[in-house]
């Protein structure tokens, strides 16, 4: 019986771990095809970069999150999108300072 237990515990811990390496991975993906876009349109600094990497991973998990939690009420995913892209440009504005932050913005509209 204990060893059920444990073998129980065990195996959901790997499939939490194994969830988390994937959706890291997702993260990464979106992230980085984001700030290629950005790169394809106006030229971002080593350190900009760095700074909008972290930003924008923010913005994406919690925007992955608010999906998951929020996917049975959909008046109250859209309130927690908005809460969230408020903060991302909250957080830009506060990273890049407004004119480069309005710069990143304005390159990150797909046409």
């Amino acid at each position: 019986m204990i060893k059920k237990i444990i073998l129980t515990v065990t195996l959901t811990l790997l499939s939490t771990v194994a969830f988390a390496q994937k959706s890291d991975a997702q993260v990464d993906a979106n992230v980085n095809g984001y700030i290629t876009m950005i790169e394809g349109k106006i030229e971002l600094s080593a350190d900009e970069r760095e700074k909008l990497y972290a930003v924008k991973s923010v913005h994406t998990r919690g925007y992955w999150a608010a999906a998951m939690e929020f996917s049975d009420a959909p008046d109250s995913l859209a309130d927690a999108r908005s809460a969230n892209n408020k903060m991302f440009n909250r957080s830009l504005k506060e990273a890049f300072g407004n004119q480069r932050a309005r710069e990143i913005a304005v390159a990150s509209q797909r046409k």
